[in-house]
């Protein structure tokens, strides 16, 4: 159960720093940083879910949904404000 606590917990730390890194790349112009910090958290994030849910299938694939739901909200607000700051 700790183990658990510990893994989700960096997976939300990834994320937030993926969305925050994703966002002033994006912000800066450097589009192409952007990508490579949306591709790397993906697959970090990705590694530790895997991990997960070897420990425990029944409990985290709910948390999991709703992880991934939430970053890909924030990758898409990111995207969104660079598209109004740009165009």
């Amino acid at each position: 159960m700790y183990l658990m606590r510990v893994f989700l917990t960096l997976a939300i730390t990834i994320i937030w720093l993926t969305f925050g890194f994703n966002l002033y790349y994006i912000i800066r112009g450097y589009i192409y940083m952007a990508h490579i910090y949306i591709i790397t958290g993906w697959i970090c994030m990705s590694l530790i879910w895997l991990a997960l849910l070897k420990h425990n299938k029944n409990n985290v694939e709910k948390k999991l949904y709703r992880i991934y739901g939430w970053s890909f909200l924030f990758i898409l607000t990111g995207v969104i404000i660079a598209m109004k700051i740009f165009l």
